[in-house]
């Protein structure tokens, strides 16, 4: 591999490497010339030997071949072209990794924020609804002693008491979720239990 530096600016060097290409150009051109009028030879069928000419065509290609191979420029900018290529790929594969993890960045972190506002929330709201239950276990203390007052209906049963242990599971069997003591037994029950017709559509 060949690598040239470029010490300076200089206008010679600029010169000598355009003379190069338009050298390489000119050389290039005169070899598919050969190749051309090989052909054109073997198409006019005014070749002789045809051993003779395939011989000659191949020898005009390997020519062509080795001067182009031994072509420092031409190796330099394969090389550097191939690098171009190279360095673009991981550019490109780099930005992407970086937008990737930039969206993983901001999901986790709008995320963490909309956790940290909801845990705040409802932490916040916490205060209210054990209030709320302590509140309500004073009332359940009013209607049992009513009751043993005798200060209620017959037959009023008195309602449970809220545990503010686990209040924030809401299991389904907690006592929050029954109404036990706090509805009208002896209420008429509906009419699409208690009436054939209703019930028969």
């Amino acid at each position: 591999m060949f690598i040239f530096l470029w010490t300076g600016r200089s206008k010679y060097k600029a010169a000598d490497a355009i003379a190069g290409i338009l050298a390489l150009e000119k050389t290039l051109e005169s070899h598919q010339s050969i190749v051309r009028e090989l052909k054109h030879q073997l198409i006019s069928n005014s070749v002789d030997d045809i051993t003779t000419f395939n011989l000659q065509l191949n020898d005009a290609r390997a020519r062509c071949a080795k001067k182009l191979k031994k072509n420092v420029y031409l190796q330099v900018r394969m090389n550097a072209h191939a690098l171009k290529i190279r360095l673009r790929n991981r550019l490109r594969q780099r930005k992407f990794e970086l937008e990737k993890l930039e969206r993983s960045y901001r999901n986790t972190v709008n995320e963490l924020n909309l956790r940290s506002h909801t845990e705040t929330s409802i932490k916040r709201r916490e205060p209210t609804i054990l209030k709320i239950v302590s509140t309500y276990n004073t009332l359940c203390d009013q209607l049992h002693a009513l009751i043993r007052q005798r200060k209620a209906p017959t037959g009023a049963i008195p309602p449970q008491h809220i545990s503010r242990n686990g209040i924030f599971q809401l299991d389904v069997d907690d006592d929050v979720w029954q109404d036990i003591g706090l509805e009208d037994d002896i209420a008429d029950p509906p009419q699409w239990l208690s009436d054939e017709n209703r019930r028969a559509g």
